[in-house]
């Protein structure tokens, strides 16, 4: 009885960290970690099968997340975009590679967007603020 209600318990727990990875309330990097810290209680012929949901999980994720997008105004040098979709992809839990655009309405700076998340350091921002301010 105790095995089955541990085994139970390790189930519930796994399912709450796979809705979390694809809801986006927690980054995939602590969820794996939680998926793996549970699968140890898990009777191996369950761990194959939590295995393949977790990486199904990460997978919609990703799917939600959509392509990312940094817009730019002036020149964007491949170290920039280098680092960039490093600290994105560090952001956001999972590897990413951005596309680029162009957008001279920004005057100066980036905005970056993934999926529902946008972040946005540009002169025009920082006009907008500044006007709102006042």
């Amino acid at each position: 009885m105790a095995r089955a209600w541990k085994t139970a318990t390790a189930i519930v727990l796994a399912a709450r960290g796979l809705s979390e990875i694809v809801a986006g309330a927690i980054q995939p990097a602590m969820a794996v970690d939680l998926i793996l810290s549970v699968a140890k209680k898990l009777p191996q012929s369950l761990r194959l099968s939590l295995f393949i949901e977790l990486e199904m999980a990460l997978r919609r994720r990703a799917a939600a997340l959509g392509q990312p997008t940094v817009e730019y105004a002036g020149e964007l040098l491949p170290d920039d975009k280098k680092q960039l979709d490093e600290i994105i992809s560090k952001k956001v839990g999972t590897p990413v590679s951005l596309s680029r655009k162009l957008n001279c309405e920004l005057i100066a700076g980036i905005r970056v967007s993934v999926g529902d998340r946008r972040w946005e350091f540009s002169v025009r921002s920082a006009l907008e603020q500044f006007i709102a301010g006042s």
